[in-house]
């Protein structure tokens, strides 16, 4: 009995081949292609979000050195200057009104020419202040300027800029929280003595800033926001976190990092990733988005790959079954017929029919098979006269000695009148010439035999 096991089956090897052949370069281009398009995207992904928030920087920038250079003119107009000292000189009110007029002029002027500019203030912590637009002194009178920490920084910083956050203008008399501004502080000074006489105060449009930010796109859910050095948010679409410190104590880390442009942080458990552009104020435009809005289409290229590959894997499962269908069946068919033929059936012929290497071997069985029977025939042919020439040799040599001896027993037989036993002698004589003329044929039962065996011994 012929057994084949299943690693030795051609179908096995060949469907075993066809998933290698498939598998591997699909696997291996797929990994290749994974890890190519992984980083390329990566770099694009990162580099487009870094010019976008380079460009937001510049843009934003730009708007906050507008306020600076309204600040510069502002602060550097002696006429300005005069009109504060001779407000604290207790001059008369029509001279407190001519100044009051001129003040609100020239800053209404800068005001108009100046898009990003919203309101411009000149405060005294005693005594009148003055502004453009719908300034209110009413408004300013209720609160005490030096407890606003901005205030305050301006003074620390003594003659510089001290930004301070988004926030509703305080003393705008159109109304309360009217409008959104960026305050930037610096104190007025008297250039003869240097000693602080006001504050001058630029209420850049915070609007137009809080518009661009919300124009930035940062994946899905990314978003954009303005934090000092120290990590606390100034600038924010969502208003409820302006003032506050980021939460997030390694966003806030990467944040006083001036080094960190780029940078990958995790919260809740979910990575992000940062990027940062410092602003010219000492600012800091923050973008953060979920890692997996940037890498989520690059998963599902991954998982892509690897359902194709097992889709091909199945595919070279079945391709493999089908030809190895198509080639195994007319060998098991073959196989039979040699099992038959092994066990002495040299009637067994195959009976497949192709053009191919296996077609080729059925028909060269099928004559082996042929020649084989007819070299049989021949050989049990060649050896039945073989043995027929060997007995006539035999009785050749017997028959003379044989015949000689039974007729000289008969003569003297004969001679002695014993006339039985002579005729018993030749009728077993003349059964024997009979039986050995082969009148019956070649073949005789076993009786006959038996009978020609008795007169023989007679």
């Amino acid at each position: 009995m012929i057994r084949i096991r299943l690693t030795n089956r051609i179908a096995t090897k060949l469907i075993a081949a066809l998933a290698a052949v498939i598998i591997i370069p699909t696997f291996c281009i797929g990994f290749f292609f994974y890890r190519t398009s992984s980083e390329l995207v990566k770099n694009n992904v990162r580099q487009s979000t870094v010019q976008i928030a380079e460009q937001a920087a510049d843009s934003l920038s730009n708007i906050l050195n507008v306020g600076s250079d309204t600040s510069d003119l502002v602060y550097g107009q002696t006429k300005i200057q005069q009109m504060v000292l001779q407000d604290s000189e207790g001059v008369s009110d029509d001279v407190k009104v001519e100044n009051r007029d001129f003040i609100a002029n020239l800053l209404n002027n800068i005001i108009y020419s100046n898009s990003f500019v919203k309101i411009i203030y000149i405060l005294k912590d005693e005594g009148t202040s003055w502004g453009s637009g719908v300034f209110s002194q009413a408004k300013v009178d209720r609160y005490r300027i030096r407890d606003f920490p901005w205030i305050r920084e301006a003074e620390r910083l003594d003659g510089r800029l001290a930004w301070t956050q988004l926030q509703y203008d305080k003393f705008s008399g159109g109304g309360d929280n009217t409008d959104l501004v960026i305050p930037a502080a610096r104190v007025l000074k008297n250039f003869k003595t240097m000693e602080n006489i006001g504050y001058v105060v630029i209420n850049v449009d915070g609007r137009a800033v809080l518009n661009k930010l919300r124009q930035l796109r940062l994946g899905k859910t990314g978003a954009f926001f303005v934090a000092d050095s120290q990590g606390r948010v100034m600038i924010d679409p969502n208003e409820s976190r302006i003032g506050r410190e980021v939460g997030n104590a390694a966003l806030k880390a990467r944040i006083a990092d001036a080094s960190a442009r780029e940078f990958e942080y995790e919260e809740d458990g979910v990575r992000f990733y940062g990027v940062k552009e410092p602003l010219s104020n000492g600012w800091s435009i923050v973008g953060v988005v979920p890692l997996s809005e940037i890498t989520g289409q690059l998963d599902e290229l991954h998982d892509t790959v690897f359902v194709l590959s097992g889709g091909f894997a199945l595919l070279a499962v079945l391709v493999g079954l089908v030809f190895a269908r198509r080639i195994t069946r007319p060998i098991h068919k073959l196989v039979r017929q040699m099992k038959l033929a092994g066990e002495g059936d040299l009637n067994a012929r195959a009976s497949v029919e192709s053009s191919d290497e296996i077609g080729l071997i059925s028909n060269q069985f099928n004559r082996m098979l042929h020649r084989l029977d007819r070299t049989m025939a021949q050989v049990r042919e060649e050896k039945d006269k073989k043995q027929r020439a060997e007995m006539r040799a035999v009785m050749h040599r017997i028959n003379p000695h044989f015949m000689f001896n039974t007729l000289s027993t008969i003569k003297w037989l004969v001679k002695f009148g014993d006339t039985a036993k002579a005729y018993e002698g030749l009728a077993a004589f003349t059964r024997l010439l009979e039986a050995n003329m082969g009148k019956k044929g070649h073949m005789v039962s076993l009786d006959e035999e038996l009978e020609i065996i008795a007169k023989y011994l007679e």
